[in-house]
């Protein structure tokens, strides 16, 4: 959670506008996220500890598909400013297959949790920033395929996030 207020903290001191607002978006569901794996009373924490076993056995998978969205990110973020967001959005999904695919030998109530948990991070900003970029639309096909950066900068998705999110500002 520390790392979630220094994000948050962030977002107010170093960023303005839409983007600002969007980055928040996804912070909050984060923070979601987090608190309901550990609320024992809730249903995301019995979801997360009978998923939590097999997971960790598949986990290095599920950070192979975090370094690509990362390193995706990062090549979205260098594109012409009108091309970050769309083709930022239209990756997700992409990012979404990957992760299923990783949780698949876990079956399939794993692949729903997985999804849960995307959703929960971010289907706030995707259903608002990314609405009109879904992947298979159109608008997604007319787009150049994007190729994840040989080495990134980063190992998480939040930094080169945030850069694209400053589009917005």
């Amino acid at each position: 959670m520390k790392s979630l207020a220094f994000a948050k903290t962030y977002a107010e001191k170093c960023m303005t506008g839409l983007g600002q607002g969007m980055v928040r978006i996804f912070l909050e569901g984060a923070a979601s996220e987090v608190e309901g794996k550990c609320d024992e009373a809730s249903e995301r924490h019995r979801l997360y500890l009978e998923n939590a076993p097999c997971i960790l056995n598949v986990g290095s998978k599920v950070h192979q598909c975090n370094k690509i969205i990362a390193a995706v990110l990062e090549v979205a973020r260098d594109a012409d400013i009108k091309q970050r967001i769309p083709q930022s959005c239209c990756f997700v999904s992409d990012y979404e297959d990957c992760v299923v695919s990783a949780l698949s030998e876990c079956g399939k109530g794993a692949m729903d949790y997985g999804k849960t948990v995307i959703e929960g991070y971010a289907g706030d900003l995707l259903h608002s920033v990314c609405r009109k970029w879904r992947h298979g639309s159109t608008q997604c096909r007319s787009l150049p395929k994007l190729k994840p950066h040989e080495s990134p900068k980063y190992k998480t998705l939040l930094p080169p996030l945030v850069e694209v999110l400053q589009t917005l500002a």
